[in-house]
């Protein structure tokens, strides 16, 4: 029996895994006897790994569907979710981790080359709130085989849940965000993430932190994080604090930027660098006449390969419509972005 069906075009609607699962099943289904009707045994099969996996409709529609807090939270519209859920960008986990009544569940993950956002949901015992001042002692988020993962966390604040909407969460339940730097620009897509917790704690103040509840919780899943990057090359001089500085190139996804500049140039700036004081903040002009800064977590420097170029990479808070870039501006601390100032973007690829 011939397997080799092209499953994007069958079920363009679902992921990539979702085919791959119909088509493991078909393969396990090769030894079955044959029959005098070889397309009704064929449309058998299909059903039966459909049926094996779940009903295709609710399938589709549950690996579409983002978290609706957090599509609030990067203030994603539908058409934003679903390309990201096409791309791989952003992919469901439904990992959990028990221990001592207290839950860890890895919701989504939003993630491409330069970064990972991991949602996860914390459940503690009854009687146990999580709020503001809620932590754990230990965070560690691993990806196989790649060193330089960096990384910052803790729990959404009461602010960041009113605003993204939805139903109260009950007082000892609370998501928790992990943010994680690919700093050494290494291939993680498709690899296996670990995310550690150790004993949640609680701050008393000045960082005065007191046990609540001991336990280590741990997950692993397979990292979706596909390079969705677009090119543009610029190799335009703009005027910064009285330099001026070659800007080489500006690479977009949604959800991370990575901005390039003459290196020797940028060695104008090395005395600001080195006491950790920004020379400029770099903003994208959209196609409306408005602005979205280059910010979040990210790193910048000149690398291990010389002074020839100076690299600086951010992950977003918010999704980016990289179509709606028109230009980018590069300007002093404290200094509002004009479009009279944008290096306009003329290429990509």
């Amino acid at each position: 029996m011939n397997n080799n069906i092209g499953w994007d075009n069958v079920f363009p609607e679902v992921s990539e895994n979702f085919h791959q699962r119909i088509a493991d099943t078909l393969k396990n289904a090769e030894g079955l006897p044959p029959r005098r009707k070889p397309y009704k045994k064929r449309f058998l099969l299909l059903l039966a790994a459909v049926l094996a996996i779940g009903t295709l409709t609710a399938g589709a529609v549950y690996i579409a569907r983002w978290n609706d807090r957090l599509a609030n939270r990067f203030e994603a519209d539908e058409t934003q979710q679903s390309a990201l859920v096409s791309a791989g960008t952003a992919a469901t986990v439904e990992q959990s981790a028990s221990a001592n009544g207290l839950t860890v569940t890895a919701l989504q993950t939003i993630a491409d080359k330069n970064g990972i956002y991991v949602l996860l949901d914390i459940k503690a015992p009854a009687g146990t709130a999580l709020t503001d001042e809620s932590c754990f002692e230990g965070v560690g988020l691993q990806i196989d085989g790649v060193p330089g993962i960096n990384t910052s966390s803790g729990f959404w604040s009461d602010t960041e849940l009113s605003e993204s909407g939805g139903e109260k969460l009950p007082a000892n339940e609370r998501y928790y965000a992990i943010h994680a730097h690919n700093s050494n620009k290494a291939d993680i897509n498709g690899r296996a993430v670990t995310v550690g917790l150790t004993n949640l704690m609680t701050d008393k103040g000045k960082l005065q932190l007191e046990k609540v509840l001991d336990g280590k919780w741990e997950l692993r899943w397979t990292l979706s994080a596909p390079d969705t990057s677009r090119k543009f090359d610029i190799d335009k001089v703009c005027a910064i604090n009285g330099h001026d500085v070659t800007v080489k190139s500006l690479e977009l996804s949604p959800i991370s930027g990575t901005l390039t500049l003459d290196g020797k140039d940028m060695l104008a700036f090395k005395p600001m660098l080195d006491q950790l004081d920004e020379p400029f903040i770099s903003y994208l002009l959209m196609k409306d006449g408005s602005f979205f800064a280059l910010n979040g977590m990210g790193s910048g420097g000149w690398g291990d390969m010389g002074t020839d170029l100076y690299v600086r990479t951010a992950s977003f808070d918010m999704l980016l419509k990289v179509d709606e870039v028109a230009g980018l501006v590069l300007t002093p601390p404290g200094v509002a972005p004009t479009a009279d100032n944008a290096l306009m973007l003329s290429g990509q690829d």
